[in-house]
């Protein structure tokens, strides 16, 4: 049975010969503006961001993609990327949405995700895991008495 191809609103960072705006779209889910990834095989579809206006211009500096409904100079583009990078320092800024609404500019930012990581107390110490304990903390942590926290719901009780 033939398997159906699905098409996704691509991100543009996919190829560097993008030809924006006949081109919008891509097979690979890695790269659809909307998707983020789970897990190794898995993505979730993000809300999206942008999409409710056209974009008309398209600008790229340190690593940020600004994306505006209405032309305005390169040097405007950059000084909101700039002001971006500021505000938010510490964070990676992955585009910048802009929409003209007469005088004013309402700024959207897509930031990139940050890695979560589950911190345990183990023995005493906050760890995350135990990949780079020696063989005696490893052996504490083995003949510990490990508590449990009884049942209550479901129980029959």
């Amino acid at each position: 049975m033939h398997k159906p191809q699905v098409a996704y609103l691509c991100d543009r960072f996919a190829c560097p010969k993008c030809s924006y705006p006949q081109c919008r779209h891509t097979t690979d889910v890695a790269h659809a503006i909307n998707f983020s990834k789970a897990s190794h095989d898995k993505y979730i579809e993000d809300e999206p961001f942008g999409l409710d206006w056209e974009v008309n211009m398209i600008y790229e500096s340190d690593g940020v993609r600004f994306e505006c409904d209405v032309d305005i100079d390169e040097e405007e583009a950059r000084a909101y990327i700039l002001r971006a990078l500021k505000m938010y320092k510490g964070k990676q800024i992955k585009a910048i949405y802009a929409h003209v609404d007469g005088d004013y500019i309402d700024l959207e930012y897509e930031v990139a995700r940050v890695p979560f990581s589950r911190i345990r107390r183990i023995t005493g110490y906050l760890v995350g895991t135990m990949d780079r304990w020696n063989d005696a903390k490893t052996a504490e942590e083995h003949d510990r008495v490990k508590h449990s926290v009884p049942h209550i719901y479901g129980s029959g009780e």
